[in-house]
Formats: C-alpha cells, sequence, structure tokens
C-alpha cells in the first residue's frame, strides 16, 4: 500500500504521534529513548537492538507520510548496528537520531 505525504501540518502531526504510540511506545522502553526538537530521537545507551529495530522500521513503514530520510542505497539492518554500536559505547550519553521525521 502507498501513502501519499501529509501536506496538513496538523494533521501530519497527530499522525504521527497516533501511530507512534500504537506501534513504538508499546515495543519500545520510553526510558531507552527520547523525543525531541519536534523530529530527532536520542536513544540512550540502554536500549536494545530489538527495541532500535523498532524505531527504525516505523521510520521505513512511514518514511513517505513524514519525509523521512530515504535513498533507494538505503540499508536499514546496517544502519541499525551502526547505531546500537555507537550509543552502547563506553561512556556514551545517547545518540541523537536528527530528522527522522518531518512535521
Amino acid at each position: 500500500m502507498h501513502m501519499n505525504f501529509i501536506k496538513n501540518d496538523r494533521e501530519r502531526e497527530e499522525t504521527f504521534y497516533s501511530l507512534w504510540k500504537k506501534e513504538v511506545e508499546i515495543k519500545v522502553n520510553p526510558n531507552h529513548y527520547k523525543l525531541c526538537h519536534g523530529n530527532d530521537v536520542v536513544v540512550f545507551p540502554e536500549i536494545t537492538y530489538d527495541e532500535l529495530k523498532e524505531i527504525f522500521s516505523f521510520c521505513e513503514r512511514y518514511n513517505s507520510l513524514f519525509k523521512y530520510y530515504w535513498t533507494s542505497n538505503y540499508n536499514l539492518e546496517k544502519d541499525i548496528e551502526r547505531c546500537y554500536k555507537i550509543v552502547r559505547e563506553k561512556n556514551s550519553e545517547g545518540l541523537l537520531l536528527k530528522h527522522l521525521f518531518d512535521f
């Protein structure tokens, strides 16, 4: 099913939070990430690989609704592995994932 970008800012924001609540909040411990600055996510070292995968999978499913960064050469597993490795490094306070979505 192809989904088109939601042009109305308010509707886009409401749809984002509704989908996030239904699909991410129930699977990812809220102490392991923080939504911030309107379109960024900070993930903390406590996040599990599966939780990080849920966040990225959400972005993959809904990229056309919210204008996520997306290319035809995108490698989801490789990006998840790279981010997971970085956030789990010693002395990490977290990893800021910028502009995952746009509303």
